[in-house]
């Protein structure tokens, strides 16, 4: 495969399955071990933020307002260092609802392996009108 040429698969690669692992399980720590130092993340149409700390003050703010979270995969496209993961994805609100949105990450990874932009593109509206 060239580099000019994606790959795309319903099974994601070993790091996508990995990471998303991480999320899953709301394995902060795990998470983080997948990012390069200084790395970007957005999420939605959410100003971007950069670095350890504020993903960690970001992650305590959507925690409050889910309890559990699961990724099905549709579909990823790779290409060189970048990837697209199309997914549905479960929320667990706090009241016990589960709401079920789309979601389509576009992840970029330096030479080794370690991500160092990652944008999240998805409106989790319904989960936060479910769970005021």
């Amino acid at each position: 495969m060239s580099e000019h040429t994606a790959r795309i698969a319903l099974e994601p690669p070993l790091w996508v399955r990995e990471l998303y692992t991480a999320i899953d399980a709301r394995e902060v720590e795990g998470i983080l071990a997948h990012f390069a130092d200084g790395f970007r993340y957005r999420s939605g149409n959410a100003e971007p933020i950069v670095g350890r700390a504020a993903f960690l003050t970001r992650s305590a703010a959507h925690s409050a307002l889910i309890t559990g979270m699961s990724h099905y995969f549709r579909q990823v496209w790779e290409r060189g260092d970048s990837a697209v993961v199309v997914a549905d994805v479960d929320y667990t609100c706090a009241n016990g609802a589960v709401v079920r949105v789309p979601a389509a990450t576009v992840i970029h990874r330096r030479s080794d392996g370690l991500i160092d932009d990652i944008h999240i593109i998805t409106d989790i509206s319904a989960v936060r009108n479910e769970s005021s």
